[in-house]
């Protein structure tokens, strides 16, 4: 059984290009939404306060994606939680790479306090639950994760310096719109 203290650098592993077809892979549709920016030098402090700490939120995401794996929920979760795993692993790629064309080092996994971030305790207490009391948390905070990333890409677009980052944004903000809705939706039912 996977701890949430564990699910930080086992999700790149679980949930990496390996989980889809090549044919997915090789999609117009998705080689738009997963082509890495060329992200030049150029940035302020929004950007770079926006690539740390949407880091965080991604990997947060990731690590409550691969609590679904170890869950009895219905498919629909299953596959909307691996989906969501699997774009928000691609976009930390992304974000980690930025980061390094800036020579800058990333925050870390640790909790951050951002603003929908689940507390180590939040994560602890989430993974502890079973069943519809699991399945409610889980699509509750993976929502707010959503909407979280979401304000956080816009104000990236609105203020942000460095174009391709701004791009990437926009991307996000589709992508994980797309996602909440669905979210939403099996929340819904």
């Amino acid at each position: 059984m996977l701890r949430p203290t564990a699910l930080v650098v086992v999700p790149l592993l679980l949930l990496g290009p390996g989980c889809t077809t090549k044919a997915e892979l090789s999609t117009p549709e998705r080689a738009a939404t997963t082509a890495s920016p060329r992200v030049g030098a150029e940035r302020n402090e929004t950007d770079e306060a926006y690539v740390h700490e949407l880091s965080a939120m991604h990997q947060q995401a990731i690590s409550m994606s691969v609590m679904v794996a170890n869950k009895q929920v219905p498919v629909s979760l299953r596959d909307l939680a691996a989906e969501i795993g699997e774009s928000r692993s691609e976009e930390l790629r992304d974000l980690t790479r930025i980061l390094a064309r800036w020579d800058v080092k990333p925050h870390g996994a640790d909790y951050h306090g951002n603003p929908g971030e689940l507390t180590p305790r939040e994560m602890s207490d989430l993974y502890g639950l079973d069943g519809a009391q699991f399945e409610e948390k889980w699509l509750d905070r993976m929502a707010v994760n959503h909407r979280t990333a979401v304000a956080m890409s816009r104000a990236e677009v609105d203020r942000g310096l460095n174009l391709a980052l701004r791009e990437l944004a926009r991307r996000m903000v589709r992508v994980q719109g797309e996602q909440l809705d669905a979210l939403e939706g099996l929340a819904a039912k």
